[in-house]
């Protein structure tokens, strides 16, 4: 219920809220091991936006755009450093590679913490295709909304995670 709002929530915008925690850590849909161990070493974030770098936008711009492909999760990070999941080199994987990988199980299940994780020097350097991992329609808002707005859909809709969108984005800029 609104009601339960504090009424201070309802002058600050979630941009504003978000200024003050940790900067948002963003992944590449196709990542390097080594960067992943770090960002799971180096922060407590639960959920990662990933992005694709150099995208032909729709309305067909001449200099490549950043595509925010969606979010991916800790434990799904976890799980695929567990799993081993690398590839030697940076590419898409392909569906039943995938399958043959993971179940739905799988994913719904938590996965320790990072340092239960043993990844060699040589796997360090190779990469994980994000993209099938990552939850591609995930809640997000504009850096305008009220954080009373936002708890409203955070409550009624149960959320755990939700991206804050920058309003305007200068060309060239990454989110």
């Amino acid at each position: 219920c609104s009601s339960d709002l504090e009424p201070w929530m309802r002058n600050i915008t979630v941009g504003e809220l978000a200024d003050v925690k940790p900067p948002v850590v963003t992944l590449h849909g196709i990542e390097k091991v080594g960067y992943i161990v770090e960002v799971l070493r180096n922060t407590t974030h639960n959920g990662f936006p990933v992005v694709d770098e150099g995208v032909m936008a729709p309305v067909g711009t001449q200099t490549g755009a950043t595509e925010l492909v969606g979010l991916v999760l800790r434990a799904h990070l976890l799980l695929v450093l567990k799993r081993k999941w690398f590839l030697p080199e940076r590419r898409r994987t392909e569906e039943w590679e995938v399958r043959e990988k993971f179940t739905w199980v799988d994913l719904a299940e938590r996965w320790g913490k990072i340092d239960d994780v043993t990844v060699t020097k040589d796997e360090m350097e190779m990469y994980v295709d994000l993209h099938p991992i990552t939850n591609t329609t995930p809640y997000t808002v504009l850096e305008s909304m009220s954080a009373a707005k936002a708890m409203v859909l955070f409550r009624q809709v149960g959320l755990r995670h939700m991206i804050i969108i920058p309003k305007y984005q200068a060309s060239g800029v990454s989110f």
